[in-house]
């Protein structure tokens, strides 16, 4: 192959070379050999089983070189170069030109992803204050800044709907978009990508499978989706999310569900029933548990 430019560099592939203003880089065997697959699988997902198995073709390595790799290109490249999607691989955010590509492409910013604007209507309705899950909502926080598919896992009636909706209307605050579907009314997977359009406001077309419509329709868009009671749907919907969150560049999910869906890449957080005081509590003691106040709440407000 010959000269590719990528980004304001230029790489040799025949050669073994990586260059920027005519200066020559230093990059490892490997790290080239990663940099030349992130190439070949540009503007899309690349997973670290395709990466071990062309990077180490016929060696049995332990998945961390990876990440080794993955460092020395990024400071080479810069950070934002390679991006991680956690639990299943890197895709390259660097523009490629290919030999017979426009010099003059090279000038041009890269496009800003679109963003959507999705009604209010579409985000959940509170049902009063979110009662003794403050730290469990720091937690799933920080779990969906760096997971792109996060299951909320408990029994029935132990607040996982609650706490998904605080965490989607926190999220839309500072976030371009987030989408709230329920999925206990439906019955069949395929169903799913039609809700998740209407909450989010989209069109998809009808020629095509819905989630294939729905990758293509947030390839570049920013997103939470929170997908709520989906124990019924988990066999069906295990595969289609794991599409949609490794071939679109900001999709988020957060799942609610009384079992994880059971594939790679799922973050499980279990939520656990809020604690109760001991029988012989005295009542001012009692009062401070979370799980009596929220029953208070709810007898006073039904009575």
């Amino acid at each position: 192959m010959d000269l590719i430019r990528l980004g304001h560099f230029e790489l040799q592939p025949a050669e073994r070379t990586l260059t920027r203003d005519g200066q020559a880089l230093e990059l490892g065997a490997r790290a080239f050999d990663l940099l030349l697959v992130l190439i070949e699988h540009r503007g899309r997902l690349a997973t670290k089983a395709t990466l071990l198995e062309r990077v180490w073709p016929r060696l049995v390595v332990d998945e961390n070189n990876l990440p080794a790799q993955v460092a020395s290109l990024r400071r080479v490249l810069g950070a934002g170069a390679i991006r991680t999607v956690p639990g299943f691989g890197y895709r390259l955010e660097l523009p490629v030109f290919l030999p017979g590509s426009t010099p003059a492409a090279l000038a041009q910013p890269m496009p800003e992803a679109p963003r959507l604007a999705v009604p209010r209507s579409f985000w959940p309705r509170h049902i009063g204050a979110l009662i003794g899950r403050d730290r469990e909502l720091v937690e799933l926080e920080a779990m969906l800044e760096s997971a792109n598919l996060v299951t909320v896992v408990g029994s029935a009636g132990v607040g996982k709907t609650r706490l998904a909706q605080e965490l989607l209307s926190r999220w839309a605050e500072k976030s371009a978009a987030a989408a709230w579907v329920s999925l206990q009314p439906i019955d069949d997977a395929q169903r799913v990508p039609s809700a998740i359009a209407l909450a989010l406001g989209l069109a998809l077309p009808e020629n095509i499978d819905g989630f294939v419509a729905l990758r293509q329709a947030l390839e570049q868009v920013p997103v939470l989706l929170a997908l709520d009671g989906a124990e019924h749907l988990q066999a069906e919907l295990a595969a289609a999310l794991v599409e949609l969150v490794t071939h679109t560049a900001g999709v988020r999910v957060l799942l609610t569900s009384q079992a994880p869906l059971g594939i790679s890449g799922e973050v499980v957080y279990r939520l656990p029933v809020l604690a109760v005081p001991d029988a012989l509590s005295p009542r001012d003691e009692a009062q401070r548990y979370a799980a009596v106040e929220l029953f208070t709440r709810r007898a006073s407000a039904a009575d």
